[in-house]
């Protein structure tokens, strides 16, 4: 369930997402950590996604975008809409 806060936060970035980009990362799930597909980054000014830099010696100079914990919450909910 979500609070009001909860609620008007990822109403807000609904809003303002790009409907296309919401339909690819809820589709990725649990399945993607770190990404450089552009729906993440074009989702970044919403809150769904967060830039994350690389984290081995391959790819410390890369920067990724990954699922925020709003962006989570919001496919765990979407995932239990679908099941019900």
């Amino acid at each position: 369930m979500l609070d009001q806060y909860e609620y008007r936060r990822m109403a807000a970035a609904i809003d303002a997402a790009f409907i296309d980009d919401i339909e690819k990362f809820l589709k990725i799930g649990r399945g993607e950590m770190k990404s450089k597909k552009h729906f993440m980054e074009a989702l970044f000014g919403t809150g769904m996604t967060v830039m994350a830099a690389g984290k081995t010696v391959d790819d410390l100079e890369e920067l990724f975008y990954e699922t925020s914990s709003m962006g989570w919450h919001m496919i765990e909910l979407w995932q239990k809409h679908k099941q019900s």
